[in-house]
């Protein structure tokens, strides 16, 4: 069961900076937050599950006694993505921020239309 911990803590650091940075939280929010990236990434998991696909890859699960490792510069040493997934990642976020500016332009022209009635 702790490796399972141990291993859901590895895959929330590496996908979530928030994760791995330290907080001032009172604990009990520090726990709403894990519970919540948890949350989080079940759900990224079932919308995008081509994000995930290398989390079955047992080359990239962290052993326990690294779950805290860092490099002498501070960097997470965890898996980064690969270019390719960044790219795919990129041009996904990029539609939905094209798509967002694009509902927020015909809201401010409907309200705009609506002041002129």
């Amino acid at each position: 069961m702790r490796n399972v911990i141990e291993r859901l803590f590895g895959v929330l650091k590496r996908e979530f900076k928030m994760a791995r940075e330290p907080n001032e939280y009172p604990i009990h929010i520090q726990c709403l937050i894990h519970l919540s990236l948890t949350l989080l990434h079940n759900f990224l998991r079932v919308w995008e599950p081509s994000r995930f696909s290398d989390e079955l890859d047992p080359k990239h699960w962290r052993q326990p006694a690294d779950m805290n490792s860092s490099n002498e510069d501070g960097a997470d040493d965890a898996p980064q993505p690969s270019g390719a997934r960044v790219s795919c990642h990129d041009a996904l976020r990029e539609k939905i921020a094209t798509e967002m500016w694009m509902q927020y332009q015909q809201t401010l022209e409907r309200r705009r239309q609506d002041r002129h009635h």
